[in-house]
C-alpha cells in the first residue's frame, strides 16, 4: 500500500516511504482518520425491541493529520516548510483555489481524497533553518466525505452500475458538440454550444436551468444516451478506500 499527497502546487510526497524516498512523511496511524464517518437514520419500533434500520448517510472527513518533514539541509528545510504551507493555503485560496489529494492505492485499487485546509495552520515555533526535520499539524477536510476512484469516461449508450456507497452525478464533456441528450428517466435537454465543456450534474453545483441532476443510488444503474462526440464521466465513491 502507498499514500502519496498531491499538492496543487505540483508536488508529490509519499507520505508512507521513508526519509530516503520523501521529504513529507506521515507517522503510523496518521492517515487512519481518511474513511468515511457514516450515520444511519434508524427509526424505533413501537412496543418492539430493536429499530428499523435507516439509510445510511456520510458526514464530511473532518480531521487533523500530522506530517513529518525531513531534509538534508538547513536551507532545504526552509524551502520545504514554507512551501507545504504554502500548498495547503492555496487549497482556501479566494482565487486559483486547488486542492491536496491523497493518492491511495491499495488492495482495493487506486482512489483519491480531495482535501482542503479545514481551519488555521499553527503558529511556527521554530525558525526551519535552523531544523533538519520538523512537524507540522494541518487541519484537513473534505466535505464529500467519501473517497472517489479513478474517472470512467465513456460515449454513446452509457450504463453507469453504482458499487460504491455515495449516489452518482456523471460529468457530461460535450468536446465542442451541441445535441440532445437523454436521461435515464427519458426526459431530454438540448446542450448548446454556449453551455460548459464541462457540465456537472450534481445538484450541489449545478448552474444550467435546462440541465436536469439525475444520479444513481448505491446498487442501482441507469443509463444516458449521448449526442455524438460527448462524452459521460463519472467515479465510484467509497467510505473505505483501504480495501
Amino acid at each position: 500500500m502507498e499514500v502519496t499527497l498531491v499538492t496543487g502546487t505540483g508536488e508529490e510526497y509519499l507520505l508512507t516511504g521513508s526519509v530516503h524516498t520523501s521529504k513529507v512523511l506521515a507517522p503510523v496511524g496518521a492517515l487512519v482518520s481518511l474513511t468515511g464517518e457514516a450515520e444511519r437514520s434508524d427509526l424505533a419500533v413501537p412496543a418492539r425491541s430493536g429499530v428499523v434500520p435507516g439509510k445510511r448517510r456520510f458526514k464530511s472527513m473532518d480531521t487533523t493529520i500530522e506530517f513529518h518533514l525531513v531534509a538534508d539541509s538547513h536551507e532545504e528545510m526552509e524551502a520545504l516548510y514554507w512551501s507545504f504551507r504554502r500548498a495547503w493555503l492555496k487549497t482556501v485560496a479566494a482565487r486559483d483555489a486547488a486542492p491536496c489529494v491523497f493518492r491511495i492505492e491499495g488492495a482495493r485499487g487506486t482512489y483519491f481524497v480531495d482535501a482542503v485546509l479545514g481551519g488555521v495552520l499553527p503558529g511556527v515555533d521554530v525558525e526551519p533553518s535552523r531544523r533538519l526535520s520538523m512537524q507540522l499539524e494541518v487541519p484537513v477536510f473534505n466535505s464529500r466525505g467519501l473517497a472517489r476512484s479513478v474517472a470512467f469516461l465513456e460515449r454513446g449508450s452509457v450504463t453507469v452500475t453504482n458499487t460504491g456507497d455515495g449516489v452518482i452525478y456523471p460529468k457530461i464533456r460535450r468536446n465542442g458538440r451541441t445535441g440532445t441528450l437523454t436521461y435515464p428517466s427519458g426526459a431530454t435537454s438540448y446542450l448548446t454550444g454556449y453551455m460548459p465543456e464541462v457540465i456537472d450534474t450534481d445538484p450541489m453545483v449545478l448552474r444550467e436551468d435546462k440541465v436536469y441532476p439525475e444520479g444513481v443510488e448505491r446498487g442501482d444503474s441507469a443509463s444516458w444516451s449521448l449526442p455524438s462526440g460527448m462524452q459521460l464521466e463519472w467515479c465510484q465513491l467509497v467510505a473505505d478506500p483501504w480495501g
